[in-house]
């Protein structure tokens, strides 16, 4: 577990370089995804490896998908904290 509070401290770095906007962060099943939006894939994508680099190995994978109107984030600030649905 030490391994993911590094990498989630290491992934400060990249808010805090303005690259991008976390979203949430969501665990279970021994997953934890973090979920941002940014507008320049690459950099964030760059900012990512540098912060991760002294790091150790894990397995990680990135996506992206475009939502220009911030559909997804909506959604989640309808949900109630501590998580749930909104309609609970």
């Amino acid at each position: 577990m030490d391994r993911i509070y590094r990498l989630q401290h290491a992934m400060e770095a990249v808010t805090a370089a303005q690259v991008g906007i976390l979203v949430h962060t969501l665990m279970g099943a021994g997953v934890r995804e973090w979920c941002y939006y940014t507008n320049d894939y690459a950099t964030f994508e760059a900012r990512f490896n540098e912060v991760c680099k002294d790091l150790p190995l894990m397995p990680i994978e990135l996506s992206f998908q475009k939502d220009s109107e911030w559909k997804y984030w909506q959604s989640m600030k309808l949900l109630p904290e501590g998580g749930g649905s909104a309609n609970e």
